[in-house]
């Protein structure tokens, strides 16, 4: 198979994991603070477009060593990000002097369900896509489907660019991102008979 495995069903790949997701809803953190409506549009990152994450969690997903550790990392990676997402949502929203009426104990199981919730879908769709490891039709079409999704939010990305003069940044990102997903699985995309790790 030409895809390494790089996470395994171990505690310190499960914690890197989590670590990634900690970083990634720092990303959309960080980038939700900068203007929309330019033509950068640099908080379109965080907020508008999902190319970006399909493109970290397929590549997570597809190096996994089974369909259950992929299923597990992409549950981790994304659940952590929305969980980070939340919380910033939540001290933005506190320091602009909203009051909460919830207590603290429903406001934590509110996060933890807005994280929950994708968490799951995404960890069960993730075991899907890693049976594009195995070198069948099928599994080259599985791979092919984020590729596809991330190229197709690049041109509307442009056609947006051409049309509104915005998100110029996540048009380029796709692009960065689809190209760099073709190189992770080419050798998977365009081999024949290949066997499963």
């Amino acid at each position: 198979m030409a895809l390494k495995t790089l996470f395994r069903n171990r505690v310190r790949s499960y914690l890197f994991i989590c670590l990634l997701g900690l970083l990634a809803g720092g990303l959309v953190a960080g980038f939700s603070r900068f203007p929309f409506d330019t033509l950068w549009s640099f908080s379109s990152f965080s907020s508008a477009t999902i190319g970006f994450w399909m493109f970290t969690t397929s590549l997570i997903v597809v190096t996994s060593e089974s369909p259950r550790t992929a299923g597990i990392n992409a549950g981790i990676y994304v659940g952590v990000m929305f969980i980070v997402t939340d919380l910033h949502k939540t001290a933005r929203l506190f320091q602009a002097g909203y009051a909460f009426s919830d207590e603290l104990s429903v406001r934590v199981l509110s996060t933890l369900f807005y994280g929950a919730v994708p968490a799951v879908l995404c960890g069960a769709l993730g075991a899907i896509l890693w049976n594009g490891r195995k070198g069948s039709w099928y599994g080259r079409t599985l791979l092919l489907l984020p590729l596809l999704f991330i190229a197709a939010e690049g041109i509307g990305m442009y056609c947006r660019v051409l049309k509104e003069g915005r998100m110029l940044f996540q048009a380029l990102l796709d692009t960065a991102c689809a190209a760099l997903y073709f190189l992770a699985v080419r050798r998977s995309l365009f081999q024949r008979n290949s066997k499963n790790q």
